[in-house]
């Protein structure tokens, strides 16, 4: 695993999964029927725990000076350094997301009030990432 900084905020547009995991791809469909497309914009899989088990987003970029759609939520992640692992296809074994945020989730300097968060770099490639408190 590595450190990577974040230099800058993330102004995502989300959709919030109706359950974990199942509801995932359905979310995915949604954000980008409601933005018209992906249209090039990286997107992001956001997810924390609650009393109820996992809160999962799927969430897209958004472009400066852009509204927020109608329909999505606004999720800003703040700058800072993030625990980070790329995971090459991924596809073929879903589970190493999980396994890599589970490693993640152990570390001392975790932010608390943190997200999961995936970044995908292509259809096969992703970056999971956490914040933590620099050393």
């Amino acid at each position: 695993m590595e450190e990577t900084q974040i230099k800058e905020e993330l102004r995502l547009f989300c959709i919030k999964a109706k359950s974990f995991p199942q509801g995932i791809t359905f979310a995915f469909r949604e954000l980008e029927q409601k933005l018209g497309g992906a249209n090039g914009r990286s997107l992001y899989g956001l997810s924390r725990g609650d009393k109820n088990g996992i809160v999962y987003w799927a969430a897209a970029l958004s472009r400066t000076g852009e509204e927020l759609p109608p329909g999505t939520e606004e999720i800003i992640i703040p700058p800072g350094t993030y625990l980070s692992k790329q995971l090459t296809n991924w596809r073929r074994n879903e589970a190493i997301i999980s396994q890599t945020f589970q490693k993640m989730l152990d570390n001392p300097r975790l932010e608390p009030d943190g997200y999961c968060i995936e970044k995908y770099l292509n259809n096969d490639d992703v970056v999971c990432m956490v914040k933590i408190i620099p050393a």
